[in-house]
This record gives structure tokens, C-alpha cells and sequence, in this order.
């Protein structure tokens, strides 16, 4: 629940037997003795994660992007968006408080979805749509905690599904890369 934010009696049981792996001790011992051809969903084997974490992908995409003659705007709010036709008109704040705004081909948003929808909040009918489709997003929060020892848990994560504690899962980078941590 505290993952998809759902009540568990919401979620079709179909979609969830694709990602949710309970297995009995019997299935443990086994798997653990004789490895299956076919894991479970969630049964993680290998993972493949950037050595130097996660942004490695982003700073890729933005070389990619700069050496094609783009640009790449960070420590920039969006004010609004408009489509026209052919192109689309972005009005964004920098980081000082200056406004400027790009005609562009193609924008890929990853803004927070109420803020995109208020930068569109101009656009003909963008409120009933949006109270049409009654849209709903997670947002998620992250907060850093630096502990003065080699290593807190053999896990790369850990889940705390209790609705009791604020938080869902802890994450010691460390165990994916050493080269993600001083």
C-alpha cells in the first residue's frame, strides 16, 4: 500500500501476482538450492546500476543532447507552456528570477504534474480535462542521511510497509557501487 498508495483490496489481483512475490519457506529453501530458470517478478538476481549511481544516465543524456547543438536548462522554473503550430513557446525563470522564453520543437517535462498542468492552465479546456481524467500522482521525497560507518545493512534496500512509520524504504548506496559514497 505505502508503495503503489493503494489500499491492497484496490489492486486487481492479476496485476499484482505480475510484481508481488510472497514465497513460502519451502519455495525458499528450494529456490535457494536449485536457482529457478524463471524468478519470480520481484525476485531480483542481477541488477545493473550506473558505478557512479543513477545521475550517470541523466549526465549522458544531456551530453547527448548538448553535442546535437541543444541546450539543457537546470536551476530553471517552468512559468508557462504553449503549443502552437510546429513549435511550442516555454516561458521559464531562472535561478536569479529572470524570465525568458524558448520556441522549441520538442520538450520533455519532468516537472512535478500539477506544475506542468498549471503552466498549461491557460490553454482552452486544460481544467476540465484535467478534473475529467481526475488525475493522481505520487510524489516522493528524499532525504539523505550520512552515518559514520563502513556499512549499516547487507541490503541495497529495505522496505518498512508499516503505515506506522512515515517513510517506505531505506537505501545504502554503497551496496550497489562503493563509488557512490566517500
Amino acid at each position: 500500500e505505502k508503495v503503489w498508495g493503494i489500499r491492497c483490496d484496490q489492486l486487481s489481483a492479476d496485476w499484482a501476482a505480475q510484481r508481488i512475490s510472497v514465497p513460502n519457506l519451502a519455495e525458499t529453501v528450494c529456490s535457494a538450492l536449485f536457482p529457478p530458470k524463471n524468478p519470480p517478478p520481484t525476485a531480483v538476481r542481477q541488477f545493473y546500476y550506473p558505478r557512479l549511481g543513477y545521475g550517470t544516465i541523466s549526465d549522458r543524456l544531456a551530453d547527448a543532447i548538448t553535442a546535437d547543438g541543444q541546450q539543457v536548462l537546470t536551476s530553471t522554473s517552468l512559468a508557462t507552456l504553449r503549443f502552437g503550430r510546429g513549435d511550442t513557446a516555454v516561458e521559464v525563470v531562472d535561478a536569479a528570477g529572470a524570465a525568458r522564453t524558448i520556441t522549441c520543437g520538442q520538450v520533455i517535462s519532468t516537472v512535478p504534474l500539477d506544475a506542468l498542468l498549471g503552466a498549461l492552465a491557460h490553454e482552452p479546456g486544460i481544467a476540465e480535462v484535467a478534473a475529467d481524467t481526475r488525475l493522481a500522482y505520487r510524489g516522493i521525497v528524499l532525504v539523505f542521511l550520512g552515518i559514520a560507518k563502513p556499512q549499516v545493512s547487507p541490503d541495497s534496500w529495505t522496505y518498512f510497509p508499516s503505515p506506522d512509520l512515515l517513510f517506505g524504504r531505506s537505501h545504502e548506496p554503497r551496496n550497489w557501487s562503493a563509488a557512490m559514497v566517500p
